[in-house]
């Protein structure tokens, strides 16, 4: 296992209005391995993490340089322009799933090629991004989503060595073994590889717009598309309808629990709550929607931007 490590550095966000929300509790009381294989699979298949964001009161950025899976690209600037080359929606060639205030889990979320042969690779730091320890996914060609419940317990979602067929594994060693549980495939949420649809958990794959960008999912019923137009639009029965959601400007970015964006108004980037779209701080990072990853757990959101990873904790 390689541990990559960075160095820190501290910005301060613009505080900005915002609200409390509130959300279900994720998965507890895992007692046996079997019923923690079937509790963190369903779990996963429907999203239930703990999306709560507390107040935002002065909230302080504290990002920390580190290397991803992928070469970084340069050092945002202090204050990004939203009007820079690729600051509109696009989607983001990595993905990240926070669980508390210190530990999360990302990858790259590179294209699969049926002529790959290494195995994706899982990234953990269990000290607020300050370090990452990689681990390979065996069989699986690149990873799409993310869905951790504790630093040792991850679900991934991507697509298999070979075939670039859809593949789930999960890990309840901290990424020392993996699980494969592509059986489960059907009853999950996930983008089709050219993206021009999304699989749901009724195995059933829907068009909510022409291209979809980003996938945020709630619930095995509720979910959040990101468009490659800039809005997003919302379902809350398994996709079988859908409604678009206003925003203060183009969203940039997309959680994968669906619960935070990355909103230019034209000229800054702002995270919002996509609940109430309340700004909760007026970003200093860049709006280059590649290079961004969200992700929110325990009132502290998460932003893999570049070469840095910041949290945003709430007061």
């Amino acid at each position: 296992m390689k541990q990559v490590r960075g160095t820190n550095r501290t910005e301060r966000f613009r505080s900005a209005r915002s609200r409390k929300s509130r959300r279900p509790l994720a998965i507890a009381g895992i007692a046996a391995f079997l019923v923690a294989d079937v509790a963190l699979v369903g779990y996963v298949l429907m999203d239930g993490r703990d999306s709560s964001a507390g107040t935002t009161n002065a909230a302080a950025l504290t990002p920390t340089a580190s290397e991803g899976p992928s070469t970084p690209s340069p050092t945002p600037s202090a204050s990004a322009d939203a009007g820079e080359a690729g600051a509109g929606p696009a989607p983001s060639a990595r993905v990240i799933s926070a669980v508390s205030a210190t530990t999360a889990w990302r990858s790259d979320s590179a294209t699969c090629g049926a002529g790959a042969t290494a195995p994706a690779i899982a990234q953990r730091s269990v000290d607020a991004g300050k370090t990452w320890t990689s681990h390979p996914v065996p069989g699986m060609a690149s990873i799409t989503r993310i869905a951790a419940t504790s630093a040792d317990e991850v679900l991934v979602v991507g697509q298999q060595l070979g075939s670039c067929e859809p593949a789930l594994a999960i890990t309840y060693s901290g990424g020392a073994e993996f699980a494969d549980r592509t059986s489960s495939a059907p009853t999950t949420w996930y983008l089709t590889q050219d993206r021009a649809g999304v699989h749901t958990p009724q195995n059933r794959t829907v068009a909510p717009c022409q291209d979809v960008v980003a996938l945020g999912a709630a619930s095995a019923t509720a979910a959040t598309v990101l468009c490659s137009d800039g809005t997003l639009t919302v379902t809350a029965d398994a996709g079988a309808a859908w409604s678009a959601v206003q925003s203060p400007g183009t969203v940039v970015a997309l959680s994968d629990e669906g619960t935070l964006a990355l909103v230019s108004d034209g000229e800054t980037c702002s995270l919002v709550r996509t609940e109430t779209m309340a700004a909760l701080a007026t970003a200093a990072e860049t709006c280059d929607a590649q290079t961004i990853a969200l992700s929110t757990a325990e009132a502290t959101d998460w932003v893999w931007s570049g070469e840095d990873v910041a949290t945003v904790t709430h007061a």
